[in-house]
């Protein structure tokens, strides 16, 4: 319930009727009857405290006996329970029996506690998110700066450009665009064989045969 909500503790049916039945910017009920039952529970409600001696604030939500009283009155007021409702009670009237009585509150919607905490799991989540981003983001601008400082050693220990030979590849033949010539074999030519003339070896008398000669002049001589 949004009234139970914004004050922060349970509402009593009347509240609630008080609140659905009157007219906004005027104050007045919206027909007799609720305007009447209304003042009658009212009037009801201070004649049961007088005889009990009990007033409590609107905040005081630890009396027990006040809160059944309030009910009761409430249930004397409408008729009772009819059919399994009471008059302006709405859903509140399972939580009333005719012999064990109840009273009839819109406790605080459990779901704005569940929503807070919720909203603070996120709210952890999201900051632990953004710490490990930081953390990520520093460690890339470190290697980055590693990489840069690296990056100067290699340049420095790299031989300048201008000092380097320049090495131009080869140039590959250009294709000719004329088509194919397909190439002929040339033929061999038998090479004539001109015979060598042989010449006579001339014989040299040997020492011996000189000898003898010598010796036939030397016997005619004789």
């Amino acid at each position: 319930m949004l009234q139970a909500q914004a004050l922060g503790r349970a509402v009593h049916v009347d509240e609630v009727f008080a609140q659905t039945h009157v007219r906004k910017g005027t104050n007045e009920f919206v027909d007799e009857r609720s305007r009447k039952t209304h003042e009658d529970f009212s009037m009801r409600l201070s004649q049961v405290r007088s005889e009990h001696g009990s007033a409590p604030t609107p905040d005081d939500t630890s009396n027990t006996d006040d809160d059944i009283r309030r009910t009761q009155c409430w249930v004397d007021v409408v008729g009772g329970k009819k059919k399994g409702r009471v008059y302006g009670a709405g859903q509140l009237a399972a939580n009333y029996t005719a012999s064990k009585g109840g009273t009839l509150k819109h406790q605080p919607s459990s779901s704005t506690s569940s929503a807070d905490e919720a909203i603070q799991r996120l709210t952890q989540l999201l900051d632990q998110r953004d710490q490990e981003n930081r953390a990520l983001r520093e460690e890339y601008s470190d290697l980055r700066d590693e990489f840069s400082s690296f990056k100067t050693l290699v340049m420095r220990a790299l031989p300048q450009t201008s000092d380097t030979p320049s090495i131009t590849p080869p140039t590959q033949p250009r294709p000719s665009l004329s088509p194919a010539v397909p190439h002929q074999p040339t033929p061999v030519q038998p090479t004539p064989v001109q015979p060598t003339p042989v010449q006579p070896t001339p014989v040299q008398p040997s020492t011996d045969d000189q000898e003898d000669e010598h010796l036939s002049e030397d016997y005619v001589d004789f």
